[in-house]
């Protein structure tokens, strides 16, 4: 079967003849990707069921501090206490917290954008947010209530300089201009958002007593790290000290812009997670780090970072080869 029409005449010899046989090709390819639609999600559901849980008795078997029915897959050499984390982690000293440490990637992509243009309105999401993406419906809820920026404030670094003067001719007609990815360094995708207009950041200005100078508002990426630290929501004494205490690594590209105001921005819109988001050191990969101003090197190169070995973070871009042939489909 090289077509949908063959994927779709086979499943019509397969099965009951419940398929209009008189229909358009159109009409067919469409039913045939609904389909396969509906089978990845049982197929998924399947292999990564929670409803088995409460069964599994053993201490071993169960996963209370994941999200409930969470189809994403799980880097198994993630440090996640329950379950790969040693008895005692606990005790480590602070000098050896590295052992524990957490290492993720932030990475957007804008070759993965889409077309504004009329569609299937049943063409939609059937994970509900269970997986890497979140609930569309709750993603446009918070990006709606984010604030317009009144004026944008350029930076001085060279690399954002370049982004600064991103075309924007490039994104017209599109409702989707790209995606944004969290992953572990072993490329377990953890998270990812759309983006809308580029990786440009909103700025305004905020009228709180200890908050009167205007900042970065990173809405989309926010939302994406936002997403991967709820992934344990369900905490206990046991895991908040693992999230507040271990050695929490996050690269980004552009991450000497990004971590400027990131704690004021979680302090509005996810104040839960700001204990988790005070323990992030900031880095930026090894390659893209030539482009940044000297002083990005010495404070976000992970040579210049104690215990962050090799970590180079590069790997973020390994997922964009397979996805950049999917973007022109699109």
């Amino acid at each position: 079967m090289t077509t949908p029409l063959d994927a779709f005449d086979g499943a019509f010899s397969l099965s009951d003849p419940v398929i209009e046989t008189d229909q358009s090709a159109k009409t067919q390819t469409s039913e045939t990707l609904r389909l396969f639609k509906e089978m990845l999600l049982m197929i998924v559901s399947e292999i990564l069921s929670h409803e088995a849980d409460p069964l599994l008795n053993t201490p071993y078997n169960q996963f209370p501090h994941r999200q409930p029915g969470n189809l994403s897959v799980v880097c198994p050499s993630y440090p996640e206490p329950h379950v790969n984390m040693e008895h005692g982690w606990q005790k480590t000293p602070p000098q050896f917290h590295h052992f524990n440490q957490k290492q993720e990637m932030l990475d957007g992509n804008h070759h993965n954008g889409k077309y504004a243009k009329n569609s299937d309105p049943g063409d939609i999401s059937l994970f509900e947010g269970k997986s890497l993406m979140p609930l569309n419906s709750a993603y446009k809820e918070y990006l709606r209530n984010v604030p317009k920026a009144h004026w944008q404030e350029k930076s001085t670094c060279s690399h954002l300089n370049a982004l600064n003067k991103q075309d924007q001719k490039k994104f017209k007609n599109m409702d989707i201009t790209g995606i944004v990815n969290l992953q572990c360094s072993h490329v377990f995708i953890k998270a990812s958002v759309d983006l809308q207009f580029g990786e440009r950041f909103f700025i305004h200005q905020l009228k709180l007593n200890r908050l009167k100078h205007a900042h970065f508002r990173f809405a989309n990426v926010d939302y994406a790290l936002t997403l991967a630290l709820q992934q344990h929501c369900h905490l206990d004494s046991l895991d908040n000290k693992f999230i507040t205490s271990c050695n929490h690594l996050v690269s980004y590209d552009i991450a000497c812009a990004y971590w400027v105001h990131v704690m004021e921005r979680f302090e509005i819109k996810f104040p839960d997670l700001v204990p988790a988001v005070k323990k992030i050191h900031w880095l930026i990969p090894a390659v893209h780090m030539f482009n940044h101003k000297d002083n990005c090197i010495y404070i976000h190169a992970a040579a210049y970072t104690p215990l962050a070995g090799h970590f180079h973070s590069e790997m973020a871009e390994h997922y964009w080869a397979e996805c950049n042939q999917l973007g022109p489909q699109t």
